[in-house]
């Protein structure tokens, strides 16, 4: 919904979709604010085994996430819990870089 307020549209699906669809990279260089971040599956959660999990990259080595609540990670936290069944990637959401 962070797109859709922001008048960007609604990227639909969950996160194994934007995993798949606009996340591809996983090298560190390329990661901007505004990318999402995703892995398409993770062994957390029943949820997670079966739809992934997705974040925000805000910059400065962080991120955001729902877990419930909205909350704030460190970006290497974010991957080291997350990333243990596949590896997490990101990109612009609809392909499109942000400002």
């Amino acid at each position: 919904m962070v797109f859709q307020n922001a008048g960007l549209g609604y990227p639909a699906g969950d996160a194994c979709d934007m995993y798949d669809n606009w996340c591809v990279s996983s090298d560190r260089g390329t990661l901007r604010p505004g990318m999402i971040v995703a892995v398409s599956t993770h062994s957390h959660t029943s949820a997670g085994r079966i739809y992934g999990h997705i974040g925000i990259y805000v910059g400065g080595g962080t991120m955001m996430d729902n877990i419930g609540y909205i909350r704030t990670i460190g970006l290497n936290e974010w991957v080291s819990y997350y990333g243990t069944s596949v590896t997490p990637r990101w990109g612009w959401v609809f392909g499109r870089a942000l400002g």
